[in-house]
């Protein structure tokens, strides 16, 4: 949540390729084109608008045409205005967060906080990127760490049950199953009709029941071994 307080023509082309890729050639043309304006607009904005109520207001134009890192530069520039303003702090984040940038986006909230400290936006907001920490490290298959950042969410106040479902994936791949079984029957509580956490509780089953069937093939190997050395010592 973010908050508020010139064309190429061508001429000719040499070879007369197909229309449609004449028509991605004249898109890629266009969006160039585009971005070279909203970078000039944006270099402008910066330039000549000295107060941070404008930059603000211009940078959440920018969050709300995606256009990230222009948003960013105009954040920046109302920081280095008044670094205090929670308002452009939070929204500074959204925009690292937006580029996938999370750690940097999580001490933005907390900076936040630290000014607006009973903020509802500025806190859901930096759940939310912890959460997306997790699930980063999740799919990067780094599930020792990602345990932390899902209940460091948790502890935060985080109740959707897709964190619980991440947890669980992130557990099984550790072949923690009791916490995992814990985790997936946690989010199916919150949403019985996710087919994500019904999924997940399907492959866990197969794990729980993958693992039984390990256990007591081992458990008979074991016991067949004890018999043959009992009888050997009593030959």
């Amino acid at each position: 949540i973010w908050l508020q307080p010139n064309l190429v023509k061508v001429s000719f082309l040499e070879i007369l390729p197909s229309s449609s890729s004449i028509s991605a050639r004249l898109s890629r043309i266009n969006q160039r084109n585009q971005q070279t304006t909203t970078a000039t607009k944006v270099k402008k904005l910066a330039e000549t608008i000295n107060n941070t109520w404008d930059l603000n207001h211009e940078g959440i134009k920018m969050l709300d045409q995606e256009k990230y890192a222009d948003a960013l530069k105009l954040f920046n520039k109302g920081l280095s205005i008044n670094p205090n303003d929670a308002y452009i702090i939070n929204n500074k984040g959204c925009a690292l967060h937006n580029m996938g940038k999370l750690a940097q986006a999580i001490k933005c909230y907390d900076n936040a906080l630290s000014i607006k400290p009973d903020d509802e936006d500025f806190f859901n907001n930096k759940i939310l990127a912890i959460k997306g920490l997790g699930k980063q490290k999740t799919e990067l298959g780094m599930h020792k760490r990602t345990i932390m950042y899902y209940d460091r969410a948790i502890s935060l106040g985080a109740k959707d049950s897709e964190i619980y479902v991440y947890k669980s994936i992130s557990l099984i791949k550790q072949e923690r199953f009791s916490m995992a079984l814990e985790s997936i029957t946690h989010a199916l509580q919150l949403d019985p009709n996710s087919e994500f956490a019904k999924i997940t509780e399907k492959m866990l089953k197969q794990k729980l029941d993958s693992s039984k069937k390990h256990t007591r093939k081992t458990s008979g190997k074991m016991k067949s071994l004890t018999l043959n050395l009992v009888f050997t010592i009593k030959k």
